[in-house]
């Protein structure tokens, strides 16, 4: 009778102490805060039974319902906090506007546009243009009339390349075309000698003068040659290169240069120096 006594008894207190604990896990489950969907999946303790069912679930292939679900939000949570959103760098766009103002400054348009070379080029055309002119004039006449056509159309074309094509170039101040000038006025004096030796072997001086011998024609073609080059010499004399107006306008503007900087000077020494009350008073 004591040993059934004591079963009875101990049955009791072990069924009260599982009764305890259950009560106490329930307690804790609904205190804890609910486990996310990662948590359900990745845990660092120990895997509990019904863990490891959901992993052979899951590796099987046989999952229900309500597991796609789980791993659908799994997946969206772990697509939208692991994603790399990164902000691209905004690259320059030429967009076309229909606006009166356009989109694009004319420095930016310009940043794109090949760089001027220098006039090199552009003298060298002008300068052969002008030997062939200046050399051939006499075996065909109408060589100025081309070139002074080609050169109005030049113009034209120059001015649409260094607006539209190229990056406008920055203006330097120089006195001369420096040495294009040089091979200008070299190229006049080979001039003259060339249409002279023309004239003399076309025939016309054989024509004016039958009886003339060879070297009279020669020598008549250098004289020609001679009174040229001297009247191309005193026209460069008498006729300067800076117009006589041109010079008064400079010598004025230096003038009234020169009056504005004594004017400045003055009072800024008038008001740099103290006055005599000041000095009294110190």
């Amino acid at each position: 009778m004591t040993r059934s006594m004591s079963d009875g008894t101990l049955r009791r207190h072990v069924e009260n102490v599982r009764n305890k604990r259950q009560s106490s896990v329930e307690q804790e489950e609904e205190m804890s805060p609910k486990r996310s969907p990662i948590g359900s999946f990745f845990s660092l303790g120990s895997p509990t039974e019904g863990e490891l069912r959901e992993r052979k679930k899951h590796d099987e292939g046989k999952l229900e319902k309500n597991d796609m679900k789980q791993l659908r939000t799994l997946s969206s949570i772990f697509r939208e906090d692991f994603s790399l959103k990164t902000e691209r760098l905004p690259l320059p766009e030429f967009k076309p506007s229909n606006d009166s103002n356009p989109g694009l400054t004319q420095a930016e348009l310009e940043s794109v546009m090949s760089v001027y070379a220098r006039p090199l080029d552009d003298f060298l055309e002008m300068f052969i243009q002008f030997g062939y002119v200046l050399l051939f004039s006499p075996a065909f006449p109408l060589a100025a009339v081309c070139a002074l056509i080609n050169n109005l159309i030049e113009i034209r074309v120059d001015a649409f390349k260094l607006c539209n094509t190229v990056q406008i170039p920055f203006g330097r101040r120089v006195k001369y075309i420096g040495a294009w000038q040089k091979a200008m006025e070299l190229f006049g004096i080979l001039g003259v000698i060339v249409n002279c030796a023309l004239i003399g072997q076309s025939g016309l001086v054989q024509r004016i003068w039958p009886d003339l011998s060879w070297g009279g024609q020669i020598l008549i073609v250098v004289v020609l040659e001679h009174v040229i080059l001297a009247s191309k010499m005193i026209i460069d004399i008498l006729v300067p290169d800076v117009p006589h107006w041109v010079r008064i306008e400079t010598a004025k503007q230096e003038h009234f240069r020169r009056e504005a900087f004594k004017r400045e000077s003055r009072l800024l020494s008038h008001t740099q120096t103290p006055s005599s009350d000041q000095l009294h008073l110190q």
